[in-house]
């Protein structure tokens, strides 16, 4: 049965790559055989590689999933969250066409691990197919205990800033803008002790200005920067 779906050639076009240096590229790089005038029977839909780690090595060559390749129309459920990047979605969309969904990896770990940029693509590929050697590699990485400390220092941030919030509408709200934000969220975490300790509203302000929508934003930035250029 052909294949008139892919997008290879257009793929191909788009980064001006010939058909003999993709060949070229597919032997130096994935040790995988295939002349141009195949890669050309392939990009047209008149036949199908025997071997599907072509397609997914000609994935990885152009930074696309095998789905995206194919051009294969996958159901990806909504983005989890109210707000996200476009680097975000991508993960999410990622996430769910490379059947890592299906890992018992959260979405919420495999992101934290590509921003990171930890690389676990080789590992989650066996774990689709399972394989017990990249499943302990994988069940290391995430007991790694710098990952781990990292993870715990997250979920006490969140935890202390939720309490100090006491307003679940209000801490919903905040944690839409700061849950991706690991840094932030660990920052924000510290300034709630400050003010604690020297009995300052620091953190306040700031989760005050977070909630406000961006019009309110800049009229708060724009009275705060006069107030500020007046008092030096």
């Amino acid at each position: 049965m052909t294949d008139v779906r892919n997008k290879l050639n257009q793929l191909r076009t788009n980064q001006g790559i010939s058909l003999s240096k993709l060949s070229r590229q597919l032997e130096d790089e994935y040790d995988i055989s295939v002349s141009p005038s195949q890669l050309n029977y392939y990009e047209k839909g008149e036949r199908s590689p025997r071997n599907q780690k072509v397609w997914e090595s000609l994935a990885k060559i152009f930074d696309v999933s095998v789905a995206e390749l194919l051009n294969i129309k996958e159901d990806v459920p909504p983005y989890p969250y109210e707000t996200y990047t476009p680097r975000e979605e991508k993960i999410w969309i990622e996430y769910n066409q490379r059947g890592i969904n299906k890992t018992g990896i959260s979405f919420d770990t495999y992101l934290i691990l590509q921003k990171k940029g930890l690389d676990i693509s080789n590992i989650i590929e066996k774990i689709i197919e399972p394989n017990i050697e990249n499943v302990k590699a994988l069940y290391d990485l995430l007991n790694d205990e710098n990952f781990k400390e990292n993870l715990e220092l997250q979920q006490e941030a969140y935890t202390v800033i939720e309490k100090h919030l006491s307003d679940p509408k209000k801490f919903k709200k905040l944690a839409l803008h700061i849950v991706h934000h690991p840094s932030f969220m660990i920052y924000l975490k510290g300034l709630i002790d400050f003010d604690k300790e020297d009995c300052t509203n620091e953190a306040d302000l700031l989760i005050n200005y977070l909630l406000l929508d961006e019009v309110d934003k800049k009229i708060a930035f724009d009275l705060i920067q006069k107030l500020s250029d007046r008092n030096t």
